[in-house]
């Protein structure tokens, strides 16, 4: 009987040490998923690997977290240049423009709107370099647009009224904005403006982008048929000719892209779903993937960005090399960043890094920036 006291209080130790290695275990796992964010993995071909532990894998990995920086204020616009990621910031009517260095997270205040006073940066553009801010400006309780001079710390007037920027030469010399029914070209060295194309009252002008060389403009434009349908057209403009050729006729174009071997990534709706087509002087292809919500290439167009859904309503980001891609070769991809119900804004330098705003479950702003 003594022998059977003595197991059964063996045991009942047991049970309790059980007990105490289980409630551990579940402190341990909580504390480690309790700020776990949307972004949950990256994949790698066909491997993936928790967000968090980017940090401790090998420096030669295509796709690495590089760092996870918690925003307290509203942000209306970001852009990742290749040593800094601007931030427009806003509160109580007051906006910021934010400097954070990428290597040290050091947060500078670069221009502020004065206090009392309201400075809208709608239609917000920074040139390629990071250099030059476009921006909406009360000025005398009017809106006028206005070009900022972040390196000179200098402003002036470009317009009385607001204007849509539509796209800058990828050396930051000059850009592309629409006024009225007049696309205006606008050069920043001589300061001088000129017109060079005017819209008919049944055309829309949707983007534009410079060639790699800036001696071309390819405009996708939306032209309003008779019976209230619209025509989607991506027209090629020769600036120094002033001469425009039609390149793609379609009614289904939603965005467009251009590589620097002139041929043109249109996303196009058909058959009811997103679809990516690389278009050259001979032919159109489709690409394999489906379900895309939008596309974007870095300044130097090395590095190709297209985001898509899955059944879950999460999004991808898929990550591809075009830098040395050419007619006849499929798109390189090198990896993808997985598990992300929403994406704020998204920004791509010319170093292979990649950053993106996204708001947790308690709706707290974060941003993120990989190593791609």
């Amino acid at each position: 009987m003594k022998n059977f006291n003595i197991f059964k209080k063996e045991k009942s130790n047991l049970i309790v040490l059980f007990c105490i290695v289980g409630i551990l275990s579940m402190i341990i796992y909580f504390g480690i998923n309790k700020d776990k964010e949307y972004t949950k993995n990256v994949n790698l071909s066909s491997s993936k690997y928790i967000y968090n532990e980017n940090k401790l894998k090998k420096k030669d990995e295509p796709i690495k977290l590089n760092s996870v920086i918690s925003l307290s204020r509203n942000v209306l616009s970001m852009k990742i240049l290749d040593n800094n990621i601007l931030l427009f910031e806003s509160e109580k009517g007051k906006t910021d423009i934010v400097s954070i260095d990428i290597k040290s997270k050091e947060k500078k205040l670069i221009n502020s709107s004065s206090a009392g006073k309201v400075m809208y940066y709608g239609y917000r553009s920074i040139s390629p370099n990071g250099e030059v801010l476009l921006c909406i400006q009360d000025y005398k309780n009017k809106p006028v647009t206005s070009i900022l001079n972040l390196k000179e710390n200098s402003s002036k007037i470009l317009e009385s009224r607001p204007i849509t920027i539509l796209s800058w030469v990828l050396d930051s010399s000059g850009f592309i904005y629409t006024i009225d029914n007049s696309l205006i070209y606008y050069d920043i060295i001589n300061g001088t403006k000129r017109e060079i194309y005017k819209f008919k009252d049944d055309e829309f002008i949707h983007k534009v982008e410079f060639s790699s060389d800036g001696t071309k403009l390819y405009m996708f434009m939306e032209k309003l048929l008779k019976n209230n349908h619209t025509k989607s057209i991506l027209l090629e403009y020769d600036l120094k000719m002033n001469k425009s050729t039609i390149k793609i006729n379609s009614n289904n174009i939603i965005d467009m892209e251009v590589f620097n071997n002139g041929s043109i990534l249109t996303l196009e709706h058909r058959d009811g779903i997103n679809r990516i087509y690389i278009n050259t002087k001979n032919k159109s292809e489709e690409l394999d993937i489906k379900n895309v919500e939008s596309i974007y290439l870095n300044n130097n167009r090395s590095k190709l960005v297209i985001i898509t859904t899955n059944n879950n309503y999460e999004m991808e980001i898929g990550i591809y090399d075009v830098k040395n891609r050419s007619e006849n070769t499929k798109l390189s991809k090198v990896g993808n960043i997985s598990g992300i119900t929403r994406i704020g804004s998204i920004s791509i330098n010319n170093e292979n890094q990649l950053a993106y705003l996204v708001r947790d479950k308690l709706q707290n702003l974060r941003l993120y920036i990989y190593d791609i």
